[in-house]
């Protein structure tokens, strides 16, 4: 049991947050009065609190973007850290299909390669439905749409090419 320096209430140790620093290891207030006071010192300072956040985030901007993009391929596609760089790499930077490098830009920004992977949305309901370990290659974001309005379907893939190969151009009038 302690007593609350705060609220002055004798509570049980589990009510207290861990601090090392104090000798018994346990905070001088309880995690109510920690809470209370942590949502009311937010709210105090919030505008500074925003712009030191803001600042952060600049001046750290490319850290965390890579860090959020490293956490993203491993959640997506189970991509360790490394493994899109190894494949980027094996690629030399350019799309595994029509081997040019990404032209899209966001914000003036050249978006990296997309990760081409087995989808199997059958199995699962989820946005990314497919297993994890079936990365087949980069792509660009142009081959990348083709195959996924393609549905990634090898029989339309070979309809559209016998299509192409063999279709009848025929000039039209104007009228």
């Amino acid at each position: 049991m302690k007593t609350c320096t705060k609220c002055k209430k004798t509570k049980e140790l589990k009510l207290f947050n861990k601090k090392k620093q104090r000798k018994d290891g346990y905070s001088s207030t309880c995690s109510e009065c920690d809470l209370a006071y942590h949502r009311q010192y937010r709210q105090k300072n919030a505008k500074e609190l925003a712009k030191k956040k803001r600042e952060y985030y600049l001046r750290n901007f490319k850290y965390i973007r890579n860090r959020e993009r490293g956490k993203a391929l491993k959640w997506r596609y189970g991509l360790a850290d490394g493994e899109y760089s190894i494949i980027f790499n094996e690629q030399n930077g350019v799309c595994a299909i029509c081997g040019e490098k990404e032209t899209h830009t966001i914000s003036g920004t050249v978006c990296n390669l997309s990760v081409d992977h087995e989808h199997d949305s059958k199995k699962s309901g989820t946005k990314y439905a497919h297993d994890r370990s079936k990365v087949r290659g980069l792509l660009c974001g142009n081959c990348n749409r083709a195959l996924g309005l393609f549905k990634d379907d090898l029989d339309i893939l070979v309809s559209a090419i016998s299509y192409l190969q063999n279709a009848n151009i025929k000039e039209r009038r104007t009228a």
